[in-house]
């Protein structure tokens, strides 16, 4: 798993986990698009990229970024709005979630799988 600092080790749900809880907020000025170029070269055999970023991104810019996400993996984008109610939706080959609460984020990314 790549973050915007470094590459956490994924090898069981567990370690995961364990690795997830170190991950802080990163306040950075490279565009959604920068960040999915920089995915697409480092982990270039991923299966599924799920891109997490704040409420200022809009629709057009996740559609430019996933072009430099290599064709056939999968793109869950996840969008954080304190206070949204919990949705899914299609973008093309993308699929949005956008999360209000970390709570909502187990059952966002159920229903995306489903």
């Amino acid at each position: 798993m790549l973050t915007q600092r470094e590459t956490l080790q994924s090898g069981t749900g567990r370690r995961l986990l364990d690795e997830l809880s170190g991950v802080e907020r990163v306040d950075r000025t490279e565009s959604i698009a920068q960040l999915a170029k920089t995915l697409g070269t480092s982990v270039p055999h991923a299966s599924v990229a799920i891109l997490i970023f704040g409420s200022t991104v809009t629709p057009s810019q996740l559609q430019a970024a996933t072009v430099h996400i290599p064709l056939g993996v999968r793109v869950i984008a996840v969008s954080a709005r304190p206070g949204a109610a919990l949705s899914l939706r299609q973008i093309g080959e993308l699929t949005l979630l956008t999360v209000g609460e970390l709570t909502d984020f187990p059952l966002a990314l159920r229903r995306a799988n489903s």
